[in-house]
């Protein structure tokens, strides 16, 4: 090897470490920064008395938008499932539509709609725990998996038992995206499942931390944080994604507040 190409060579590697350098260093000072605002942050809501039940362990750095697509459900698979036999769907141009003794489904771009008989109802009715395994089972069966669903409530209310989930994204909560599932006294299952997936993440952008966000919002002093969730959500009707938001549910308030998670802004419903 010549000089010539030696020295090219080394004037590479150079430009190499010398950009790895100072990528480590503003890395690093950005993770200082945020670390010290999130600790400011702290400091100024204790000193406002503000109680955290929440948990902050494990919080996104960075997050982008995203975008859905919908579901390749199979049809097929899942009308042998709930009807227990072989049926022509209907077509109504907006949706596909298998009914058979009672029993339905209905698939939309947006939804699948289902409607089924449940043989040990009052078992399940007074035994949630049961109903939360069997829905579990029930809608991994459908074609969805447990991973990518999250328990957010559970109610009984007279003969009739409620779950809600909401679809999650690398453990983001889609909080536009909500499965619903009951069951009456009857034996009436009714199931109703979003139609999308996570087709796309968008370049990401730093997030506001959930800590920075509270001081943002200006709580009164003595208030106690609930629970505080990363997700997204759509911020505009008709847009084809959904931003980050944290949602943060105060105790003695009926419905969580949502904020932008990379603007701070609050989000109005």
């Amino acid at each position: 090897m010549d000089w010539a190409k030696a020295k090219t060579i080394l004037i590479v590697i150079l430009l190499f470490l010398n950009g790895f350098l100072f990528y480590t260093i503003i890395n690093a000072n950005s993770n200082n920064k945020a670390t010290d605002y999130n600790r400011l942050a702290l400091e100024y809501l204790n000193s406002r008395n503000i109680v955290l039940k929440a948990d902050f362990s494990d919080v996104p750095a960075t997050a982008g938008r995203i975008e859905y697509e919908t579901r390749n459900l199979d049809l097929n698979r899942i009308s042998m499932s709930v009807l227990k036999t072989k049926i022509n769907p209907v077509s109504t141009g907006d949706s596909i539509i298998y009914t058979h003794e009672g029993r339905s489904i209905e698939l939309t771009d947006e939804e699948l709609i289902i409607k089924d008989r449940i043989n040990d109802e009052n078992d399940l009715i007074n035994d949630q725990d049961r109903f939360l395994q069997m829905i579990y089972t029930y809608i991994t069966g459908l074609g969805y998996s447990k991973d990518e669903i999250s328990l957010e409530y559970q109610k009984k209310s007279g003969e009739e038992i409620e779950l809600g989930f909401l679809l999650k994204y690398k453990d983001a909560l889609l909080f536009d995206h909500e499965i619903k599932a009951s069951l009456d006294k009857s034996g009436m299952l009714s199931l109703v499942l979003p139609n999308k997936k996570v087709k796309r993440h968008k370049v990401p952008t730093e997030v506001i931390s959930a800590y920075q966000i509270l001081v943002m919002a200006g709580l009164p002093e003595g208030s106690v944080v609930e629970s505080v969730d990363f997700g997204y959500r759509q911020l505009v009707e008709d847009e084809f994604y959904d931003t980050p938001v944290w949602r943060i549910l105060i105790e003695g308030c009926e419905r969580p507040i949502f904020y932008n998670a990379c603007t701070g802004e609050k989000i109005k419903d």
